[in-house]
């Protein structure tokens, strides 16, 4: 019976630490728009972006907003993401270590049950 339980229910999915590569994202987000805004707004009177590619003007316009954007999103989502890591994936992975802990004992017993059977019949 404990084996078909282990069997019929497969072992949880892992938790990885998702806010730090989303955190990481926003940085990356926020490093990709100080990158554009590098390209598209070179020292004044440099070159004439707008003036060369007028269907660019609102991405040109646009691109400092967007690496400010990154980093007010990084700045407030960062807290809510390390609330979830400490009121959820933490307890998560302490069912893992739990369930993992049950399965590992489960397993165990029906190695032994198998075992005393063998046992049993032969002897």
């Amino acid at each position: 019976m404990f084996f078909f339980l282990y069997h019929s229910n497969p072992p949880f999915t892992t938790v990885s630490d998702d806010h730090v590569h989303q955190l990481a994202l926003f940085t990356a987000g926020a490093g990709y728009g100080a990158h554009f805004t590098v390209i598209f707004q070179p020292i004044a009177g440099e070159y004439d972006l707008i003036g060369k590619h007028p269907d660019s003007e609102h991405t040109i316009r646009n691109v400092s907003k967007y690496e400010t954007a990154m980093l007010e999103l990084r700045d407030l989502i960062g807290p809510e993401l390390e609330l979830i890591e400490s009121r959820i994936a933490g307890p998560a992975k302490e069912l893992q270590s739990v369930m993992k802990l049950i399965r590992k004992t489960i397993t165990k017993r029906d190695h032994k049950v198998c075992d005393s059977d063998a046992f049993v019949v032969v002897g």
